[in-house]
């Protein structure tokens, strides 16, 4: 949806599939399940850390300045680009609050897993209301408390981060965007109100398949009228509301 706001006319291809000619276009890293640690969603099955992503963008790189002829010229190029980093949420989803990882809490605080991810973070760079978590944690109507309030933790720790890669820096520009909805306000779409407490189709309880589409299940009749497709993903109404909210802290870089 961002690159859509920002002109591009296609989605911005996948790294495993970019074509060396197009890499200039823009190259999308991202792989379904990975979080910040190497760990995190292994449960999942087979993905790109955000340590593997890192790799693939210097990868990606060197494959620019071969095309350009010129590394110079090509640093200049790269600081134009734009970066947009949407990870974190895996390393609590499946992992700290994960099934069966009770021993990871009992072994690290939220503040001290918080602080664990920040590190990780900052090597890099220099879900609590999903319907799945509410089930898993026995809620219904209200966002998980236990998980928000280790989120906020690692929240916070990460604005001090990105105000100490801005104050170091200074050739790159970080931006946290307000991703939060309104919480005194209704979600509504073409007037009829969101659902926003239930994912889209039945949804499995197995461990490995926790929170994901049913396969012999049919998905809702009106999937733009929810926030969620499934236990943890947004449908594209999310994904537009997000959106716009990511091009106002884009806009405030230019």
């Amino acid at each position: 949806m961002v690159a859509k706001n920002l002109g591009f006319k296609d989605f911005i291809p996948p790294y495993t599939k970019v074509k060396r000619k197009d890499v200039l276009n823009g190259v999308n890293y991202a792989s379904a399940g990975s979080g910040i640690l190497d760990e995190s969603g292994d449960n999942l099955g087979e993905h790109f850390s955000f340590n593997k992503q890192i790799l693939h963008h210097k990868k990606v790189i060197s494959q620019i300045e071969t095309l350009q002829g010129n590394k110079t010229y090509t640093k200049d190029y790269l600081k134009k680009c734009l970066y947009t980093i949407h990870i974190g949420s895996n390393d609590y989803i499946n992992n700290y609050f994960a099934p069966k990882t009770l021993h990871k809490r009992h072994k690290f605080s939220p503040n001290q897993f918080a602080t664990i991810l920040i590190n990780q973070l900052s090597q890099n760079l220099k879900a609590s209301c999903a319907p799945a978590e509410k089930r898993l944690f026995g809620k219904r109507n209200t966002c998980v408390k236990e998980i928000n309030d280790a989120l906020n933790i690692f929240m916070a720790k990460k604005r001090i981060l990105l105000a100490d890669l801005n104050r170091n820096l200074t050739d790159a520009k970080f931006v946290i965007p307000d991703l939060d909805i309104p919480k005194n306000v209704v979600p509504q779409f073409e007037g009829n109100i969101l659902v926003n407490n239930a994912p889209c189709c039945k949804v499995s309880t197995k461990l490995r398949t926790r929170g994901q589409c049913l396969h012999t299940n049919r998905t809702c009749y009106g999937r733009t009228r929810y926030w969620f497709f499934d236990g943890f993903h947004p449908t594209e109404f999310a994904n537009i509301f997000y959106s716009s909210k990511m091009m106002l802290a884009i806009c405030k870089l230019l």
